[in-house]
């Protein structure tokens, strides 16, 4: 593994290649650093792919044009921050009043999603249930109709008259 430019025993990672890198563009290393840079560079042909990016994107950068700022520019910074600091030392009892409402919007929000969850809920398991009800009957008596191997056998049972012998013994 490549170690790091500017340390003899520290392994590269990206962040320490680029930051290495671009302070070799930008001429911040002092000469040892830069050599170490530059034996890098003749050695690692990855951190010379990073360098030629880097390159190009600063030159990109240079391309864009200069933005000119009038005095206007300056003067509504300074007031956004002259706003911003005013706000900023406002006494606490303000402060908590922002922090008070920012609470109950949050309960108040959280409340109508548990709101609107419950609703969705109770639709979708009021439909569940219906149909469970109407099927109530034959849920009772499931495992019986597990062991039957035919459906018409069970049909045949539901038949009027099968048992019309019993049925008369039971008439008053």
């Amino acid at each position: 593994m490549t170690d790091h430019p500017l340390s003899a025993s520290s392994p590269a990672d990206p962040l320490h290649t680029v930051e290495a890198l671009s302070a070799y563009l930008d001429g911040e290393l002092d000469a040892d650093a830069h050599q170490r840079v530059e034996h890098w560079l003749e050695t690692d042909p990855q951190a010379r792919l990073e360098l030629r990016r880097l390159q190009q994107a600063w030159d990109l950068l240079e391309r864009l044009p200069a933005v000119e700022v009038g005095p206007s520019f300056t003067h509504s910074t300074v007031a956004m921050i002259a706003v911003q600091s005013a706000a900023e030392m406002q006494p606490e009892s303000r402060f908590m009043g922002g922090r008070w409402l920012r609470g109950a919007l949050f309960i108040l929000m959280w409340l109508a999603m548990a709101g609107v969850g419950f609703a969705l809920v109770r639709l979708t398991v009021s439909d569940t249930s219906a149909s469970l009800v109407a099927d109530l009957p034959v849920l009772e008596h499931l495992e019986a109709y597990r062991q039957t191997p035919d459906l018409e056998f069970l049909r045949k049972l539901d038949a009027p008259g099968l048992f019309h012998a019993e049925e008369s013994r039971h008439a008053p």
